[in-house]
């Protein structure tokens, strides 16, 4: 076992949380609320990890956005949903817990000073509209907005560039704490009565990546720069089971030539994708890992996401954005853009034509897409997109109460994590807006877990 006894500096505290993200900051909230000292560590020089980048929505289910809007939804039809989406590859308990304590989660955000409103398509296909989003711009930016001012007034203490090295055990295998490096301050110990990891994703590990899946060397990662799996190479030394670490995400809406992911609601507000021969090839509505490969596929590995007034009517600010960015090119109708994006005129107007009939009929024979929110018709707009890694699904095993579990299954004493280092949750494909929801469902959930145990 590791000994810190060596180090000149050693705080104590009664929690000590590893990655300062959606899941970590929610968790310091709440401990602070139950009176307990915690100490917040980050190693990079902001808060907010990957939550920063989250342009969907929140996965609420019975909220009461869906009620006013006569959306009959319940928790069994969410679980179907996400296990349709995953392959059936989800760890069911979490995935039901993630929905029974999904609308408390929004209420605990609505409390803070959050407003959302509810997305009026079935993102990816599911049977409800169920997502929650902000027509200000991205959602994690605006959650991290409303959250980290809560944390600070918590009165955690918060420490950014400060990575954890290591974490401190007894000869038992009892976890005591953590071995920091700061960067202003060198390394030194906090002993602590729990430990809770909230480090996030490997998205940005190309190196761990590659292992697993040769295939995606050297692909673009739309993921925040700190994302390299270090709570999972932490606690894997500690004894914990790390799985499937396989399961990578490919975003489908990366901007071309960019690591900037462009918002899937673009899509299931009524865009479609179309190659470069002008053509549709996919139901643009189908789940973000069929989509990805499905791009990769065609001429030049990407593909044209194209769109109407219809489509910026229900996510203007965003448009905007992305319009300020010059990722977007504009016409005033099929034929423009076609000369504009270098398409085969006929080929691409006809499918905007068809499509638009589709819509009329609000049916659609060549991919069977359920939903068709938009005609196509009047002003176009088009942004080249590329597929990337936009998160990932493997990782840390963990019980119901966000126990991170050994090689044999069992409880590894005093370890807890949350968010998206946790692994299995999503199967094999992440719904969209679950993992949102999960920031603040686990977060709490791994919080309330070290309270009781504390007690």
């Amino acid at each position: 076992m590791n000994t810190y006894s060596e180090q000149s500096l050693t705080e104590k505290t009664d929690v000590v949380i590893v990655g300062g993200g959606g899941a970590g900051m929610v968790a310091a909230i709440e401990l602070q609320k139950a009176g307990k000292n915690v100490i917040l560590l980050e190693k990079m020089p902001i808060l907010g990890g990957s939550s920063l980048l989250a342009t969907g929505g929140m996965n609420v289910v019975r909220s009461d956005l869906q009620e006013k809007n006569g959306v009959a939804d319940n928790v069994d039809t969410f679980v179907k949903d996400s296990l349709h989406i995953g392959k059936g590859a989800n760890d069911k308990d979490l995935i039901r817990i993630l929905g029974e304590n999904s609308k408390d989660a929004y209420q605990w955000f609505k409390d803070l000073g959050g407003h959302l409103e509810l997305q009026k398509g079935r993102t990816g296909g599911t049977t409800y509209p169920r997502q929650l989003y902000t027509p200000t711009g991205g959602i994690g930016r605006y959650m991290v907005d409303i959250i980290e001012p809560a944390l600070v007034q918590s009165g955690a203490d918060v420490r950014v560039n400060s990575k954890v090295v290591k974490l401190l055990q007894d000869p038992n295998g009892n976890v005591k704490g953590v071995l920091v490096k700061g960067k202003h301050n060198g390394i030194y110990a906090i002993e602590a009565n729990a430990v809770i990891l909230a480090t996030g994703s490997y998205a940005n590990n190309g190196e761990l990546i590659a292992q697993k899946l040769p295939q995606f060397k050297g692909i673009i990662t739309t993921a925040q720069p700190g994302s390299h799996g270090d709570g999972l190479q932490l606690a894997s030394k500690a004894g914990a089971q790390v799985n499937h670490l396989e399961r990578v995400q490919i975003h489908p809406n990366a901007a071309a030539g960019t690591t900037i992911m462009i918002t899937q609601a673009i899509r299931n507000n009524g865009g479609i994708l179309v190659n470069r021969s002008g053509k549709r090839f996919v139901d643009d509505q189908a789940p973000r890992n069929k989509l990805g490969p499905e791009i990769l596929k065609q001429e030049g590995g990407s593909a044209f996401l194209i769109y109407n007034d219809q489509v910026v009517q229900k996510r203007k600010k965003v448009h905007e954005g992305y319009v300020k960015l010059g990722f977007v090119n504009t016409a005033s109708d099929a034929k423009e853009m076609a000369q504009k994006l270098g398409l085969p005129e006929k080929d691409f107007v006809q499918t905007i034509e068809t499509y638009g009939k589709y819509a009329d009929e609000q049916k659609d024979p060549d991919f069977g897409r359920k939903e068709l929110m938009s005609d196509m018709r009047g002003t176009l707009y088009a942004i080249e997109v590329i597929p990337g890694i936009g998160g990932t699904l493997g990782g840390l095993k963990a019980d119901a109460d966000m126990h991170v579990l050994d090689k044999n299954g069992k409880p590894i004493n005093n370890l807890l994590a949350a968010g998206e280092v946790v692994g299995e949750w999503h199967g094999m494909d992440r719904y969209g807006g679950n993992a949102v929801t999960g920031n603040i469902v686990f977060g709490k959930k791994a919080a309330q877990t070290a309270i009781q145990e504390m007690r």
